[in-house]
């Protein structure tokens, strides 16, 4: 049996902090002996995984102080893997693997978002590209979510491309259409053609935009719902009120089940600048939804096939993102062979066993080098 490390800075969270809780959900049990390092707490989670056997590590402690204690933890407890995810917590790994060399385990970070895009939205001394390379450079490998954050790890963290593995994002197929199968949004008028967009409220998110080709549609019973909290809600609640949308754009703030509004939708729409592997449109489309988005970097464009499952608009083109709304809300879309497609190719015991099969190719590409 493998020992595994998984850290990560909390559990409370996105995209990245699902992955892990699926791993540590799905991985096998008669292999892995799962271990979870936080740099925070999470006691609503950590009480569940306790039950199921996995041993949590709370360093508690911001991220400088996890460069003295991730590494003396490891060396207690001599893992045969650790992985991480989080852009910062990989850097502290990064660090372990230099400092740890003579250690028989292997480290591995799993990318969490789009290096370009990355230096343009935080601005910190952790996100400097040199930093990357330098902590990149020490790891056994990198796991991305996406053909396009492949490439630029491997361009701008000069990562080599045999020490990087792309594993598309999983959904958990069963979790996703149980949960969808529950009461269906009241808000969702049959007279109408219901848009739902779900995420942080982020310039990144590219909300802005998709307001703004909301107010271009010759359609006009398009209503848009919106799904989750940040700090661009003042501007966009003001950008609505310009526009005379007040009574076709619904702010919901956070919901902790989607899936209903997933399930009813007419269309999802998601119009981020650039996307890792976006979750949301994962599931918005195992559940059988068409979908809209801009042809951004990351791995938007490996879900949606044009006209197939929906529609993909040239990055930032406001009149074409209106246009493809009208069009596509009213194209017949085969929404049970959109959720087959996706299930087959995405459902969760398949990507784990992707992650299984990377571990050990590390572990023996280690071993004989």
């Amino acid at each position: 049996m493998k020992k595994i490390l998984l850290c990560i800075p909390t559990l409370h969270g996105g995209g990245a902090e699902r992955v892990f809780k699926y791993i540590i959900e799905y991985l096998d049990e008669a292999e892995y002996q799962i271990q979870l390092v936080l740099l925070q707490n999470s006691t609503d989670l950590t009480s569940l995984f306790h039950e199921r056997g996995v041993v949590v590590h709370n360093l508690k402690c911001r991220l400088p102080l996890a460069f003295f204690k991730l590494p003396l933890l490891i060396r207690k407890e001599k893992p045969d893997i650790v992985l991480s995810t989080i852009c910062y917590m990989n850097i502290v790994t990064g660090f372990c693997s230099w400092l740890l060399k003579s250690s028989n385990s292997v480290f591995i970070a799993r990318e969490s978002g789009i290096p370009s895009i990355r230096v343009q939205y935080t601005k910190t001394f952790w996100n400097s590209p040199w930093f990357y390379k330098l902590a990149y450079k020490q790891l056994d490998c990198v796991i991305c979510q996406s053909k396009d954050m492949a490439r630029e790890v491997h361009e701008l963290y000069k990562v080599p491309s045999e020490l990087i593995f792309t594993i598309s994002n999983p959904v958990d197929i069963n979790f996703v259409r149980s949960q969808a199968s529950r009461n269906s949004p009241l808000s969702f008028s049959k007279s109408m053609i219901n848009i739902l967009a779900v995420g942080r409220l982020h310039p990144q998110k590219g909300y802005d935009l998709l307001i703004q080709a909301l107010a271009r549609t010759t359609k006009k019973n398009v209503h848009l719902h919106i799904l989750g909290t940040g700090g661009s809600f003042d501007q966009l609640t003001i950008l609505v009120e310009n526009l005379g949308l007040s009574d076709r754009v619904t702010f919901y703030g956070y919901v902790n089940n989607p899936y209903p509004f997933m399930r009813n939708a007419d269309l999802f729409a998601i119009s981020s600048i650039a996307e890792g592997f976006p979750n949301s449109l994962l599931e918005a489309l195992a559940l059988g939804c068409p979908s809209i988005a801009f042809n951004g970097i990351g791995g938007t464009k490996e879900l949606i096939e044009q006209d197939v499952n929906g529609s993909l608009v040239e990055l930032g083109n406001i009149d074409l993102l209106a246009s493809e709304i009208d069009r596509c809300s009213s194209a017949l879309f085969d929404r049970k062979r959109i959720a087959s497609k996706i299930a087959i190719r995405y459902d969760v015991f398949t990507i784990i066993k992707i992650y299984e099969s990377v571990f050990l190719r590390t572990i023996s590409r280690k071993q004989f080098h």
